[in-house]
This record gives C-alpha cells, sequence and structure tokens, in this order.
C-alpha cells in the first residue's frame, strides 16, 4: 500500500509541448538568431576603435542588456526543446 501511495504523489511528467508552447518555441528560436546579430553588429562597434567614451559607454549598456536577454531566452528555449518531439 505505502508503494501505491509513492505512485501516486510523484509529479506528472510532461511528454510534449501545447501548442502555444510551440508557437513560443518557433518564436524563440527567430529571436535568438536575431539577438546574436544585434550582440555581433555591437561588438564590432564596440572594437572599432572609432567610438567616444559616451558612445562606447551607451553601446556597452546595450550588448549587456542584449546579452542578458539572450540568456533569458536561451533558457526559456532549452527549457521547451526538452519537449519538443
Amino acid at each position: 500500500s505505502a508503494k501505491k501511495d509513492k505512485v501516486k504523489n510523484e509529479p506528472q511528467v510532461k511528454k510534449k509541448l501545447s501548442f502555444n508552447e510551440h508557437r513560443e518555441y518557433e518564436q524563440l528560436e527567430q529571436e535568438i538568431e536575431v539577438l546574436e546579430r544585434k550582440k555581433k553588429e555591437l561588438e564590432e562597434s564596440l572594437n572599432s576603435g572609432v567610438l567616444d567614451y559616451l558612445e562606447l559607454e551607451k553601446i556597452s549598456l546595450e550588448v549587456k542588456k542584449t546579452m542578458e536577454l539572450l540568456d533569458e531566452k536561451t533558457l526559456r528555449w532549452m527549457d521547451l526543446d526538452e519537449f519538443v518531439e
């Protein structure tokens, strides 16, 4: 009887994505691509050697925000990717 109770209390294991999650997964792939391109362009600007201090500071902040967003979206994508069939 204790064995049966144990099985009942285990969480349900998710096996596949809902329609909305699948759409989100596909959208995240596109957003990640765009963010990676943006990050690369920003980094190229930073490394160009032609920016003044204020521009460097502004672009550095933009790179930081872009990387944070990229990390967030990548983590979510990885969560969803576990359930893609």
